[in-house]
């Protein structure tokens, strides 16, 4: 019950974070993250499309765009995305987690 209420206090703020900076990329991630746990892929689809178009994540939205398709299971490209996300940003860690 009180994990419940603490993750929807926090959705709250994370909603209000969203509307005043849209394009952070700290917002951007946790909106991301919040949508993998409700398995909203439609959410990730817009995010990582948001992330190509803005260049969010540094490397194109690839590193976004390659956790959706690991998500819905399209490994191939996923592991594709992420190798390009590592080409262009050696030092990037989450990629290389993932």
């Amino acid at each position: 019950e009180a994990r419940n209420r603490n993750i929807e206090t926090a959705r709250g703020f994370l909603s209000q974070a969203a509307k005043l900076s849209p394009e952070d990329p700290k917002v951007v991630d946790a909106l991301f993250e919040d949508a993998i746990r409700r398995e909203d892929k439609a959410e990730m689809a817009r995010l990582a499309t948001l992330a190509e178009s803005k260049n969010i994540d540094k490397v194109g939205g690839q590193f976004y765009r390659g956790r959706l398709q690991y998500v819905e299971e399209k490994f191939a490209e996923a592991a594709q995305s992420l190798r390009n996300v590592v080409e262009r940003d050696k030092l990037n860690a989450s990629a290389w987690r993932l």
